[in-house]
């Protein structure tokens, strides 16, 4: 009998796996992340609403450009936009006869193991009112599950996997100058805060100063949402979203050696947002 899963023990599964696609006979092509880091059903939305076929695999999607199926009822402007996006990226891709491999990001030898699974859940977790906020945000439901483990500093960043055994360079991808760490890679990292920078000019958000740096995650979060200039359900996606990108940043630099500016990555951000407020709007009647 399959396992059944909650939709957040889904995400959580997926944001602590990487795949690495070989001849993409076991990944499926809208559903899994395995395009830098994202799936397909989020990086064009519309186009997935199209498809014909929603579970069929990378393997499939490549032959006579199957994924296609359906989408020549595009007729909007975000939908030609994300098609045309979602082509450049698959131009990049070129599928080999060996096999799709998963790696477990939580243990030193990318194996999946059941104690490491405990530990991301439930050790350390913080039972305090911010741990409803988290999930009440109006985000995907990745995003949640990313801040979930953000916010407890359990995500798989170097600190974290060199403690655990493994191999990994100490040195921040993004500044080449400090120790990855949670706070460091998206507060205190030089590019991080150019990031905060730009979005705060572009999104007319204004951020409180503080006098003295902040030593925790969740404190540097509590300070980012006292910022002003949005409505607070507005600021939490901008918020959410700049974090989740920043996080993103050094898995493309070590993964696919491509790196992009501070103000693309805001202008991302920003993109990112208004989709999701695109695609939960309200119809009006």
């Amino acid at each position: 009998m399959p396992l059944k899963l909650l939709v957040e023990e889904q995400e959580l599964f997926k944001l602590c796996t990487a795949i690495t696609i070989g001849n993409g006979a076991k990944t499926q092509f809208w559903k899994d992340r395995w395009l830098q880091g994202e799936a397909h059903m989020y990086i064009a939305p519309d186009c997935f609403r199209l498809a014909w076929r929603k579970n069929i695999t990378v393997q499939q999607a490549f032959i006579d450009r199957k994924w296609m199926r359906g989408l020549r009822r595009i007729s909007t402007t975000a939908a030609i936009n994300q098609f045309v996006d979602l082509w450049g990226r698959l131009q990049q891709i070129h599928l080999s006869d060996s096999e799709d491999t998963i790696t477990w990001l939580l243990t030193a030898d990318g194996s999946y193991s059941a104690a490491s699974t405990y530990d991301v859940q439930f050790v350390g977790s913080f039972a305090d009112n911010r741990w409803e906020q988290v999930w009440q945000m109006k985000v995907e439901n990745k995003c949640r599950v990313f801040m979930w483990l953000l916010l407890q500093c359990k995500l798989p960043t170097a600190n974290r996997i060199i403690q655990r055994g493994g191999m990994a360079d100490a040195i921040c991808k993004l500044c080449h100058c400090r120790e990855e760490t949670t706070l460091h890679m998206v507060a205190n990292c030089s590019y991080a805060k150019e990031v905060w920078r730009i979005l705060a000019q572009r999104a007319s958000i204004t951020f409180v100063q503080i006098s003295t740096p902040l030593s925790n995650v969740k404190d540097w979060w509590e300070h980012l949402n006292k910022a002003t200039g949005l409505d607070f359900v507005h600021l939490r996606q901008v918020l959410t979203y700049g974090t989740w990108n920043i996080w993103k940043e050094p898995c493309r630099r070590v993964f696919e050696n491509k790196a992009i500016l501070a103000d693309q990555l805001a202008q991302v951000i920003l993109q990112d947002v208004a989709a999701y407020r695109q695609a939960h709007a309200n119809p009006v009647f």
